[in-house]
């Protein structure tokens, strides 16, 4: 008895450690939801109010899940703390003197209204405050710099100039922003913002430009201790929500210090997107000049470190949930989302995944085979029950050598004839435009022992004046999982579903369309109109939507049970061959006392007769 006790103990133990610590980094484009997602998790069960499921009856087994997932959180949902990067940005700026922080706004926007009178409304508005915040700033410690005895109450001062004044000062710079009046092209305080966290990634200061190495990681380094602080405040339990992260060294930064930490990416078709922020006031110059900063066609040089990049983001993400604009007011899918994965994280495998995301987690998968040094992408297609009929991935032709294995030295070298084509080999313009831009690159410090491969449709584009995609080596994956279909005569896939880790180009759109695809999941979308242009043509268009689900190690964490089910229900109700259980003994207890208070009240009566 003592030993199944102790077990149950044991097992308790467990999922306790999983129950005490989740770190929920959210992503996604402006419009896409990540703040009312944010503004969910930190509701209590009550505020949250996770529409009821079908409660019997069933008529299939998603509708058993739902019903698993609504119990499992009516009873062990807990609200979670917003970390607003909002708010961590304007603590770096009130490291700065108010007269710098006034300066700099008057240099880096362009107003319509004299200087002098935006400068006199942001002195009535602004400067006192911050000079309380800015003095706050300078008296708080490094987490860091804690003794045992101090760390408790210089917490307990960190996590209220966060969550009390930097919040309020945050509110109200942005009222302060609203009632100046730019340009139709920008949206001051949310393009403001933009450039400070720009700036603090380059040079460590929201208010300087330059750029230095050892600056990259300066947000991703403040998260961690704002983390670390509100892990000291909230002793017994921290569930901590990160409203949202928009570089990806940053998320890989928190990735690689916890592991339980989830990268969540909020995704919305973009026309919903549009809808969302015309109705917010965002004109349409506003909204490009957002994209433009949150989803640039190419970063190159250091700003793939400190920029805005939402495209990796997406890409890198444990979990996508898909929150479209017709849900109504009431959030109900976008809550039910929410629900299924922090119940997953808590204790795993309670449902088993979803046929989209078993099928995503192939195509997820398959994208490692590739050898595109660009970009990896995988797909798959099934029929119409989510039966696989094919995978594919983007790479070079069977039998040729893919990117990633070549080498440019070989190349000048003849020392791998085989690895390259025989316009490769022979063409002169090409040869010494490779010669001079990899000659030196194997002797460079950091590529010692490393392959110099190049990307052959870079270099042909260069030498013809002109951006071609028909140069690419590569097949799409979409287009290699169709070949394999008439490769090994399988059958026809009219009626069937098209998975991918980025939208189809136009060319694999064409094809999709033309083979009787009817419905295309993707996870990324691709830079161009296939969306548009193809799939909202003709008479048989396909389905496209946004995928929703975990994959990568997010989803083996998610899906495989920490203890084997049967075994964590026998430790706590005995197994089949009568072994006594922990409930077992409470029902003997319970029994025990019932029959005293029968006893007792035996005795009152008899007392009174």
């Amino acid at each position: 008895m003592d030993n199944n006790r102790y077990a149950v103990k044991a097992l308790e133990q467990i999922f306790h450690e999983r129950d005490k610590f989740i770190l929920i980094g959210l992503t996604g484009r402006t419009g896409s939801g990540c703040t009312t997602a944010a503004t969910l998790l930190s509701y209590n069960v009550n505020d949250f109010d996770l529409p009821t499921p079908k409660l019997s009856c069933f008529d299939n087994n998603d509708e058993r899940k739902e019903r698993i997932i609504y119990s499992y959180t009516q009873k062990h949902w807990d609200k979670f703390t917003v970390i607003s990067m909002r708010d961590v940005i304007t603590s770096f700026v009130l490291e700065n003197e108010y007269c710098e922080f006034e300066s700099y706004i008057m240099k880096s926007i362009q107003v319509t209204k004299d200087k002098i009178e935006i400068s006199q409304k942001m002195n009535n508005r602004l400067k006192d405050q911050y000079e309380i915040y800015h003095k706050e700033r300078k008296d708080i410690s490094n987490l860091d710099e804690y003794t045992k005895d101090q760390i408790k109450i210089k917490a307990q001062r960190s996590y209220d100039f966060y969550y009390k004044g930097i919040k309020s000062f945050s509110e109200d710079l942005k009222k302060c922003f609203d009632k100046i009046n730019l340009k139709d092209s920008e949206d001051s305080f949310t393009s403001l913002f933009q450039k400070l966290g720009n700036n603090i990634r380059s040079s460590g200061n929201a208010l300087k430009e330059s750029y230095e190495n050892e600056n990259i990681y300066t947000f991703a380094k403040r998260l961690n201790k704002i983390v670390k602080v509100i892990r000291v405040v909230e002793e017994n339990k921290s569930f901590i929500v990160i409203d949202a992260i928009r570089n990806p060294f940053e998320a890989q930064y928190l990735r690689e210090r916890y592991s339980a930490f989830y990268l969540i990416s909020i995704n919305t078709p973009n026309s919903d997107r549009i809808e969302r922020l015309t109705n917010l006031g965002y004109t349409k110059e506003k909204i490009e000049s957002l994209d433009n900063n949150e989803y640039p066609k190419k970063l190159k040089g250091v700003y793939k470190f400190t920029r805005q990049d939402m495209q990796k983001c997406i890409e890198l993400s444990d979990i996508h949930i898909n929150n479209p604009h017709d849900q109504g007011q009431d959030l109900n899918k976008l809550k039910k989302q929410l629900a299924w994965y922090v119940s997953l994280i808590k204790h795993p495998a309670l449902v088993t995944p979803t046929p989209l995301e078993r099928t995503m987690q192939i195509a997820y998968q398959v994208k490692l085979n590739s050898g595109c040094i660009s970009r990896q992408v995988g797909a798959v297609i099934t029929d119409q029950y989510y039966s696989i009929k094919a995978v594919g991935w983007n790479s070079s032709a069977e039998a040729q050598t893919p990117c990633l294995l070549r080498s440019s030295s070989d190349l000048i070298s003849i020392l791998d004839k085989k690895g390259f084509s025989f316009y490769e080999n022979t063409d002169e313009k090409f040869r010494d435009l490779v010669s001079i831009n990899y000659k030196y690159l194997p002797e460079h410090e950091h590529f010692l022992g490393f392959t110099p491969c190049y990307c052959f449709k870079d270099l042909q584009n260069r030498i013809d004046g002109e951006k071609n995609q028909v140069h690419t080596r590569s097949l799409h994956a979409e287009e290699n999982a169709f070949l394999q279909l008439a490769k090994y005569g399988g059958v026809g896939i009219i009626g069937g579903i098209l998975f991918s880790t980025a939208s189809p180009c136009e060319l694999c759109a064409k094809k999709a369309y033309q083979l009787g695809i009817k419905k295309i999941f993707y996870i990324d979308p691709y830079p161009g109109i296939s969306l548009d242009h193809i799939f909202q043509s003709g008479k048989k268009r396909p389905v496209v939507e946004l995928f929703s689900g975990a994959l990568g190690r997010a989803h083996h964490q998610l899906y495989t049970p920490i203890f084997p089910f049967k075994d964590e229900q026998e430790l706590l109700y005995g197994d089949l061959i009568g072994t006594e259980s922990i409930l077992e003994d409470e029902i003997k207890k319970a029994e025990k006392n019932l029959k005293e208070k029968r006893d007792e009240l035996d005795k009152v009566k008899k007392n009174i007769k």
